[in-house]
Parts: C-alpha cells; sequence; structure tokens
C-alpha cells in the first residue's frame, strides 16, 4: 500500500475525485459572481485641501501660547492646526451636518442617529498625506451625489474652525482690552496725582541724568508688569503646574531681583544722595514720574496688540485651501467583483481538496467514495 502523503498518491486521489473537486469549486464560484453583481455599488470621491496656516494671531501676547508645547507633547503651531483640522472633520457636529444635509438617515434606513454616525465614520477617511495635505474620501452608493458630500465636508470645516477661530480671538481681544481699560485707568490716576503735586509744590522738572535713572527703573517696572500679563494669559489656558508657566514665574522673579539690584546699585545711590540735597518733595516728584512712565510703557506694549486683537477677530477670510476639490467619480470604488470571485474560487478549492484528502485518511479510499 502507498504511503498516503506520497505526492503522486495524492495526484491519483484528486484526478478520482475530480468531479467533486471541480463540482465544488464551480458551484462556489458561480455563487460568489452572482452574489458580487448584486451587491451594491460604492463610489468614491476625494477632495484635498492644504494644511492649515502656521501664522501668529498676533504679534506678542495673542501669538504667546502659539509656539509653546501643546499639553506636554511637544507640537509645533502647524502640526497642532493640522491636528485640529482632523478633530473638526471626525466631531459629531461636523459629521451631524452631514447626515440632515444629505438624509442620510433614510439612506442608511437607521432610525437611531448614533448609528447613522457610526456608518458615515465608516463610510469616510481622512488621511494627513506624507507632503501635509489632508485628504478627505466619501464613499457612497450615488454617484451624483458622493461628491456633493465629500466637498460638504470642506465647507464644514471652514465654518467651524472659522468660528472656532473668531471665538479665541473675541477671547483674546476681551482679554486684553480689560488690561487696557485697567492700565488707562492706573495711568490717569499717576497723570493726576503727579499734575496736583507739581501744581501743590511748584516742581514741574529734575536733572537730566536723574530723570533718565527714573525711566530706567520705570522701563523694568514696566517690563514686570507685562510679564505678569502674560502670565495671566497662560493661566487662562495652561494649568499651573505646566512647565511654561513655572518658567514664566522663574523670569517674573528674576526681573524683580534685577530691579531690587539696580535700585541699590551705585548709580542709583548717587542719584538718591543728590536728591538727598533737595527738598523733599522732590523726591514724592521722581516716584510720581516715574509711575507715569511705567504706565506709558506697558499702554505702547498693549495697544498695538490690542489694535491686532481687533483685526483678527473682524477677520472673515476662508481658513482652509481647497488644493483639489472633489469631483463626480466615473468608476466604482468597490465591490472588487473579480477580486471576491478568484479568492472566492481559490477557497473553495482549498476546501475541496482538504475534504478529499481528509475523508481518504479517515476513512480510507473504500469509505472516501463522495462521488
Amino acid at each position: 500500500m502507498k504511503h498516503r502523503t506520497d505526492i503522486k498518491y495524492l495526484m491519483e486521489l484528486l484526478w478520482q475525485k475530480r468531479t467533486f473537486v471541480v463540482g465544488f469549486t464551480s458551484i462556489v464560484a458561480i455563487i460568489s459572481i452572482v452574489v458580487s453583481l448584486i451587491m451594491p455599488v460604492w463610489y468614491r470621491a476625494t477632495a484635498v485641501i492644504m494644511p492649515p496656516s502656521s501664522e501668529p494671531t498676533s504679534m506678542g501676547i495673542g501669538s504667546l501660547l502659539s509656539g509653546l508645547p501643546m499639553g506636554g507633547f511637544g507640537l509645533d503651531a502647524q502640526s497642532q492646526a493640522t491636528n485640529n483640522y482632523m478633530s473638526i472633520l471626525q466631531s459629531r457636529t461636523l459629521n451631524s451636518e452631514v447626515i440632515h444635509r444629505f438624509d442620510l438617515l433614510n439612506e442608511y434606513q437607521s432610525e437611531d442617529f448614533d448609528r447613522a454616525l457610526e456608518e458615515l465614520a465608516g463610510h469616510t477617511k481622512f488621511i494627513i498625506r506624507d507632503e501635509g495635505t489632508i485628504s478627505i474620501s466619501v464613499y457612497d452608493r450615488d454617484q451624483d451625489e458622493v461628491a456633493d458630500m465629500a466637498n460638504y465636508y470642506v465647507v464644514q470645516l471652514d465654518s467651524i474652525n472659522k468660528q472656532l477661530t473668531m471665538e479665541k480671538a473675541r477671547n483674546n481681544r476681551i482679554f486684553i482690552e480689560t488690561r487696557v481699560n485697567q492700565v488707562y485707568a492706573e495711568a490717569a490716576e499717576a497723570e493726576d496725582a503727579l499734575q496736583k503735586f507739581q501744581e501743590a509744590t511748584g516742581t514741574f522738572a529734575l536733572q537730566v541724568q536723574t530723570e533718565e535713572t527714573i525711566r530706567a527703573l520705570a522701563l523694568l517696572d514696566a517690563q514686570v508688569i507685562e510679564k505678569e500679563i502674560e502670565l495671566d494669559y497662560m493661566l487662562s489656558t495652561l494649568n499651573p503646574d505646566h512647565p511654561d508657566v513655572k518658567y514664566k514665574r522663574k523670569e517674573i522673579e528674576s526681573l524683580r531681583e534685577s530691579l531690587k539690584r539696580f535700585i541699590s546699585g551705585s548709580k542709583v545711590g548717587e542719584v538718591i544722595s543728590t536728591l538727598d540735597k533737595v527738598p523733599e518733595y522732590t523726591v514724592d516728584y521722581a516716584r510720581l514720574f516715574r509711575e507715569v512712565e511705567a504706565k506709558n510703557a506697558v499702554l505702547t506694549f498693549l495697544l498695538p496688540e490690542y489694535e491686532q486683537a481687533r483685526i483678527q477677530e473682524a477677520k472673515d477670510s476662508p481658513t482652509t485651501q481647497v488644493l483639489d476639490a472633489a469631483t463626480r467619480p466615473y468608476r466604482k470604488s468597490k465591490p472588487f467583483r473579480a477580486l471576491i470571485v478568484v479568492l472566492s474560487t481559490m477557497v473553495a478549492f482549498f476546501i475541496s481538496t482538504y475534504t478529499v484528502i481528509f475523508l481518504d485518511r479517515h476513512f480510507g479510499s473504500g469509505s472516501g467514495n463522495i462521488e
């Protein structure tokens, strides 16, 4: 008796059972052809957009956070903006708009909105390509509507992103506006106090070197105030324990130490020594003059930021740049009929072959007669 794993024996066995093998394989092939022909045809439309611009919204305070590592993950502004786009595309808000706009509840024959969202998610692909562009692909059975769906994603992406950008700009403007009004009030009080002092004492000027020293002190004061404003802005967005918040606090402490050393330095000491030789009201005048200079320096820093924030808030230009708009597809995307038929036929052939060998090994050629 021949060994049952002998190649020649197996070939003879398969030839003997060829009717079963060919018949089973042919039946499966025919069924796969029929199934592939009755399967619904799906079309794909793809829109490609350019990566979002990483330009800062402002030259100072408004862009303070744009260069910080977001969430501690070290993302630059460009990567963060791209991730924001992807988050919007996958958001429930945008996809709900698509479902309502194209009546997908009826198309998907679903009364459950959450299931419709899940099905729509299975029919969309959002990919960040190697060159940085973002492709938005939509699959649908309507050849004429699928391109409109892909382009509608782009429209809604721009609308939602514009709304979020304007909201951020509005918050930025409100924050800076509050500080501007506060500093305006403080500057007015300082100027009124200086004016009253001048009118009461008749003191209207100091020696040039004294005024220059006072201006230097005022600039240091202004830097401390500016850094404190930046810290307040960071705390409105970041956690108090964030490394950049801690760094900003150390920076403020360093400036305050510099201010103390400057006041106790020899140059200022000489000025104070000079002031000791003049009436006491001259020292008061110097302090008032320094306060006015400090507030004006802060306003010089804040006013351009405020104007930039107002411009950004009023900006209504598109936020997305379309590289390729979706167009009506002329070829189906799926099903892959030829692949379905080939794979089904191959699987059927292997199953029938294995069945013949299995029966022969366990029941013998006499018992395994399946023809």
